[in-house]
């Protein structure tokens, strides 16, 4: 834990990974980033999002949960998308922990982007993984 950073998409807060850092605001992404690129980061590791950035689970919820956040609560969840346009200077990892069978539309960009794409949940058909989305 001492040698990562662990910036916050989802709209409830937990302690189930230790100390947050922060949150994945557009402005944090572009710092940490920098930050890789400068060799303070060996790896980037993403958690996809289920739904698209925009979508009112995300901005609704968010500012609920965290009140006293108001930029985060409104746009954590797009720091994720962010990164089908920016440039990673270190190997990226994809973690899907969603009981969805399916790959999100929001995250197939990863397929691409990432080194490694993992999935929680993987149908006995594995080609229902891409049904819908791709």
């Amino acid at each position: 834990p001492e040698r990562t950073t662990c910036l916050w998409t989802w709209t409830k807060l937990t302690d189930d990974f230790g100390k947050l850092d922060g949150f994945s605001t557009p402005d944090r992404i572009w710092r940490e980033l920098r930050a890789a690129r400068d060799g303070a980061y060996d790896v980037v590791v993403v958690n996809s999002l289920r739904y698209s950035p925009w979508h009112p689970r995300y901005w609704a919820r968010g500012i609920f949960y965290t009140p006293t956040h108001p930029w985060a609560a409104l746009t954590r969840q797009f720091g994720p998308s962010m990164l089908r346009w920016l440039d990673v200077p270190v190997p990226l990892v994809a973690v899907e922990m969603d009981d969805s069978f399916q790959i999100s539309k929001s995250s197939v960009f990863l397929l691409d982007k990432a080194k490694a794409y993992f999935k929680r949940e993987l149908p006995a058909d594995n080609w229902q993984v891409l049904a819908g989305t791709v």
